[in-house]
């Protein structure tokens, strides 16, 4: 007969019961966070006004010009790449909606739209140049 080590059966089933305690808390972790994720996901959105969403377009418009320049790289793609049709866009849609914000936003941030529109602007037609 060979010689088998194994353990007692009391030891055995110890690490059973650890071994589903271990399981059995995961489990419960796995499920509190789909709990959370469905409450998130049944939860109403916050509240946005329309100046939050404008600011957050020229944000984007803003982004795609200094990308579409070449200045920056696509986060996507982390390729720095040259397309000034699309630059062109991105800011002449940046300007309309800065345009839109005179008279509706806070004074100095409607100063610093302007500024940022003026140097996307400047760098647009340095770009141009090369």
């Amino acid at each position: 007969m060979p010689d088998e080590q194994t353990s007692p059966p009391e030891e055995q089933t110890e690490a059973t019961a650890d071994e589903n305690a271990e399981v059995t808390a995961e489990e419960q972790a796995e499920t509190a966070v789909e709990e959370s994720q469905q409450e998130q996901e049944q939860a109403p959105p916050p509240e946005m006004r329309t100046e939050d969403i404008l600011r957050f377009a020229i944000n984007l418009f803003a982004e795609q010009a200094w990308i579409n320049m070449g200045i920056r790289a696509n986060p996507a793609t982390n390729e720095t790449k040259t397309d000034l049709g699309q630059a062109r866009l991105a800011i002449d849609a940046l300007g309309a909606l800065v345009q839109l914000t005179e008279g509706r936003l806070d004074p100095r941030e409607v100063r610093e739209l302007n500024n940022l529109l003026a140097t996307l602007r400047l760098n647009y037609v340095e770009r141009m140049a090369k």
